[in-house]
């Protein structure tokens, strides 16, 4: 393996760890033609043999201030996508789980179910009116809502329960349960009276809300369903209670 060679190795072994290697060439040939085939392949400096050792030295400690400032500019860039992906996930408003991580988590709860028995409780929660809300008080009150619904969502439930934000109207609550009956379920009233008949206070006042609620019940020697088919069966349940009030 020759130099070149060996520097596409590095640069390939440096894509999949994102992490920067600097690459000194020490060569023969100092003609244009390879010393531009050589930064081509990735080399970040060259040395034509033979070295002189104070250059050798100082061309060293060059690259290794180049390369510092390339891999912390990396690191900078791993660390905004990260903050950047966890935005994406988190809805700003509320502190909760947007769709795709509700998902995410809901499966890995209906995967708990299917594997270690007992069963699964969900709901979806619709707030009814929020775009007139919107319109009569503002975003600024809207927002405040559904800040206040979040929570109410989750002091109502356990702490190893999940709650998510499926969409700006709508929340889903999932509960395990080891045992093979609907107990949990029963929470869900209490939480649909919570959410229903106590005032919320905003900024513009207290202010009153409605929303409807449709239910599932997942047990662990059911057929196999996806989170998709699951939740596409809890909006049917949850379309006729909108329908029948």
């Amino acid at each position: 393996t020759d130099g070149l060679q060996l520097t596409q190795r590095i640069r390939r072994l440096d894509k999949e760890t994102r992490h920067y290697t600097g690459v000194i060439l020490l060569t023969s040939k100092d003609d244009s033609a390879s010393i531009s085939t050589a930064f081509a392949q990735g080399v970040d400096d060259y040395i034509v043999k033979p070295p002189n050792p104070e250059e050798l030295a100082a061309r060293v400690y060059s690259t290794g201030r180049k390369i510092r400032t390339q891999n912390d500019l990396l690191n900078t860039n791993e660390k905004l996508k990260r903050i950047f992906s966890r935005q994406c996930k988190v809805d700003n408003i509320t502190g909760l789980g947007r769709r795709s991580d509700t998902h995410s988590r809901f499966a890995a709860l209906l995967k708990q179910t299917y594997s270690r028995g007992g069963s699964t409780c969900s709901a979806i929660l619709k707030i009814d009116g929020l775009e007139a809300i919107l319109q009569q008080y503002g975003k600024t009150v809207k927002d405040q809502l559904i800040s206040d619904i979040a929570q109410r969502l989750c002091n109502t439930v356990r702490p190893m329960d999940l709650v998510g934000h499926l969409e700006q109207d709508e929340f889903l609550i999932a509960m395990y349960n080891s045992e093979h009956n609907d107990g949990p379920c029963r929470t869900f009233k209490r939480i649909l009276h919570n959410i229903n008949h106590r005032s919320y206070k905003t900024t513009a006042g207290f202010v009153n809300i409605h929303s409807a609620m449709a239910m599932g019940f997942t047990k662990s020697d059911d057929s196999q369903m996806d989170v998709k088919q699951v939740i596409s069966n809890i909006y049917k349940n949850l379309q006729e209670s909108v329908d029948s009030g």
